[in-house]
């Protein structure tokens, strides 16, 4: 047996220490937590603010991760802000077609339809966390030390939806909400999920490539399928009428 000599520290004969870090550790409460306390909407727009400047520090404070029950309604709320984007870049489209020649609107129809997308919008963000999380973990299992409950997942990126609050802004905010949502879930993944910087930065791009796929295809799908129900959805093209001389 090799004896270390007196006053000479190796590392190599040193013991070796395995850190281990418990991601079912609870916190001390998130404010959306706390909403009991504060009022529901303080609480929302403390944790959405959190969310978007201090996404460690809010994670970290999660009490219940075993349980979705408080993020989901978090999600939820923030999903109110994506649904009322839809319908207002879709109102947007609306007033901007029927300025343009040839082009009658139908604004009972359209209407109709933008209150579906409204629907959607609310309830659709929590479908994709669940599916983009559940990827998501897939792809980065081999970097846990055991079996990482799905639910845990949820919780933490499930907080990373705070700058949803941008996405009411016209044209530039929803892009600006997906590029800041996209960064805070590769901050959380090596922060507070203890990943490789690589393996988080690659697990979120995949996983945010497959789902924004998802979500091209559930816009298409219930424009396309409104539109075939409503004979065009509220919007007419006009051929222009050729006079013969």
């Amino acid at each position: 047996m090799i004896k270390r000599p007196e006053g000479i520290d190796i590392a190599a004969l040193q013991k070796k220490r395995t850190a281990y870090f418990d991601l079912m550790t609870p916190g001390t409460n998130t404010p959306w937590e706390e909403r009991g306390e504060r009022g529901m909407i303080p609480a929302f727009f403390k944790t959405a603010i959190s969310s978007m400047f201090s996404p460690v520090k809010l994670t970290h404070q999660i009490r219940r991760p075993e349980t979705l029950t408080d993020a989901r309604g978090f999600v939820l709320g923030c999903s109110f802000f994506w649904a009322c984007s839809w319908a207002i870049h879709s109102l947007l489209w609306y007033q901007h077609r029927v300025s343009q020649p040839n082009w009658m609107g139908d604004p009972k129809t359209y209407f109709l339809g933008v209150a579906l997308k409204f629907v959607v919008g609310f309830f659709a963000p929590m479908i994709l966390l669940k599916i983009f999380s559940g990827l998501f973990l897939k792809l980065v299992a081999t970097e846990f030390s055991k079996t990482t409950p799905a639910v845990v997942m949820q919780n933490v990126l499930a907080y990373c939806f705070g700058p949803s609050l941008l996405a009411v802004v016209p044209f530039v905010g929803p892009g600006l909400a997906l590029l800041w949502i996209t960064v805070l879930f590769c901050i959380v993944g090596v922060k507070r999920l203890r990943l490789s910087k690589g393996g988080a930065i690659v697990g979120v791009l995949v996983s945010i490539v497959v789902t924004g796929a998802l979500i091209a295809g559930i816009v298409f799908a219930v424009d396309t399928a409104f539109g075939f129900l409503t004979a065009g959805g509220g919007l007419d093209y006009l051929e222009p009428t050729h006079h013969a001389y």
